[in-house]
């Protein structure tokens, strides 16, 4: 019987070593296996949506869905969150690697309050190549700058995502556009604005010179991102980029909920959009010929400039009275003027003024609201003279006088310039201006039974009438004055909830990095 020769061990050995390599191999591929995967998974191509052109995967704790993708890179989605703690997000970024764009510069404000469970829709500015045509591919990730708790400044990925091109974007987001600014306008009253309100902002122009125009001709305001909805603009002193002060009215289009924000954009164009049509347009002493640029009527409630030299039957009444020495001119702007040394016995101080123009809307006199403000740039008369009604200009119910309903600013009863609103039983109640006859804008602002006087948005007076009620708005020169008055523009704009204009700030500026 034969026995079995033994292996030699060197043999074994080698086997054991060659099984060892092998199986380190092994671990090898399945690591870069499992890398690739990984990859794949971050990219969502191993959901169900990965096989759609579009697809957003959410991170644990966020939302994302519908992702779709134009060739300006505006990409809209759906984004939400799943935490039990409300987050506010303040900013949205879009990158095209896994890190965060760099803020502020990459990202764009997006105010958003999001509780647990709830979306919102949101549009990122992607960086799409110039050249990107229909069905040009897209993968990234979304990030959030937001607040939750006691915390701010918090950065967060949302999602990755990966889109095509499936339209060439009519808004054409932030084609033509050098650069823009978040604004952000805090309402902080509990009442909502009205709708359509008008936002007062003053622009420190000489900051963006290298970027606004000389005559300010190629700024635009916009809403939902930098040259999404155009807004309405009115530019009231100071066109120039060089200015300390512009002072502009924006039309929001919608109102501010009580205790919120909203954001817009003031854009910087690299060509003119200043017209007579908007979006913006300025006062029309401002341009070269006079209301060349004048889009006043689309921004304000009511608004005349004068322009010519007839007045505009369909926006107003005229009640010259029985005293044909008073006069009122157009040109340009509108005068009114008594001669001196003309008699001024004929005119009826209770009842019939020598002037009155009405503002009427298709023949009626207009009703405008008790939270409505009448306002004109120009040169009013207050001779101070004693005596009711001297000159005056307000609002008014068929009658000059406070006593009958009329809210004005006047000669005044004691022969100084008042407010002069309606008090009760056929009473007046009057206020002493602190400003005196000037050229510049003079205002009454009422906010319900609240009335106060203001010269350059300073104010000069202030009272409180138990039976103002919505009335006619009248522009007036009344009798018992000799001299002249003159009215470059008028207009009648929203009254902001109390009588206070909301705050606002304006964010860093964010130079355009698509064509």
């Amino acid at each position: 019987m034969k026995e079995k020769s033994e292996r030699p061990i060197w043999r074994t050995r080698l086997r054991q070593q060659a099984s060892v390599e092998q199986m380190m191999l092994y671990s090898v591929a399945v690591v870069v296996i499992a890398v690739i995967v990984g990859v794949l998974y971050f990219f969502g191509f191993f959901t169900a949506a990965a096989y759609s052109e579009n697809a957003c995967v959410p991170l644990a704790g966020y939302l994302c869905t519908s992702p779709t993708l134009s060739s300006n890179g505006l990409l809209k989605v759906t984004i939400g969150q799943g935490t039990t703690t409300p987050i506010e997000i303040n900013y949205i970024g879009c990158s095209n690697t896994t890190t965060a764009p760099s803020f502020p510069t990459q990202f764009i404000a997006f105010p958003a309050y999001v509780v647990q469970g709830s979306v919102v829709n949101a549009s990122f500015l992607c960086p799409l190549p110039s050249s990107a045509a229909l069905g040009t591919s897209f993968t990234g990730t979304l990030w959030i700058n937001y607040s939750q708790g006691t915390q701010s400044g918090l950065v967060s990925q949302v999602a990755s995502v990966k889109a095509v091109v499936e339209s060439l974007g009519s808004s054409q987001c932030c084609k033509g556009i050098i650069a823009w600014v978040p604004i952000t306008i805090r309402n902080q009253q509990p009442l909502a604005t009205q709708s359509n309100f008008q936002q007062q902002l003053n622009v420190t122009s000489s900051s963006y010179s290298a970027y606004i125009q000389r005559q300010w001709n190629n700024v635009e305001f916009t809403y939902g991102s930098p040259t999404g909805t155009q807004l309405q603009a009115w530019i009231e002193s100071g066109p120039s980029n060089t200015a300390s002060l512009t002072t502009v009215w924006v039309n929001l289009g919608t109102s501010i909920p009580g205790s919120s924000n909203a954001i817009i954009y003031m854009d910087f164009m690299d060509s003119n959009v200043m017209s007579a049509s908007g979006p913006t347009g300025e006062a029309p002493q401002l341009s070269s010929a006079y209301g060349q640029y004048d889009n006043g009527a689309k921004v304000f409630n009511f608004y005349d400039n004068f322009y010519g030299n007839k007045l505009n039957t369909s926006h107003w009444t005229y009640d010259q009275g029985p005293d044909a020495s008073m006069d009122v001119a157009v040109n340009n702007g509108l005068t009114l003027e008594r001669p001196s040394g003309q008699t001024i016995t004929s005119c009826d101080e209770n009842a019939n003024p020598c002037i009155n123009l009405g503002i009427t809307t298709d023949g009626v006199v207009s009703a405008f609201s008790a939270t409505t403000t009448f306002e004109f740039y120009g040169y009013p008369i207050f001779p101070n003279s004693v005596g009711y009604s001297s000159s005056a200009f307000g609002y008014s119910s068929n009658s000059f006088r406070c006593t009958q309903g009329a809210v004005a600013m006047d000669g005044g009863l004691s022969g100084a310039s008042t407010l002069q609103i309606p008090g009760s039983a056929g009473t007046c109640v009057e206020s002493t201006l602190s400003s005196s006859q000037s050229t510049g804008v003079w205002s009454i602002v009422r906010w319900q039974e609240n009335m106060t006087s203001y010269f350059n948005y300073q104010e000069a007076g202030s009272a409180q009438s138990p039976s103002a009620s919505s009335s006619p708005v009248t522009f007036w020169y009344q009798a018992l004055a000799t001299g002249t008055g003159t009215v470059t523009w008028l207009r009648v704009r929203q009254t902001p909830p109390y009588g206070l204009m909301p705050a606002y700030s304006f964010g860093s500026l964010v130079k355009s990095q698509l064509p």
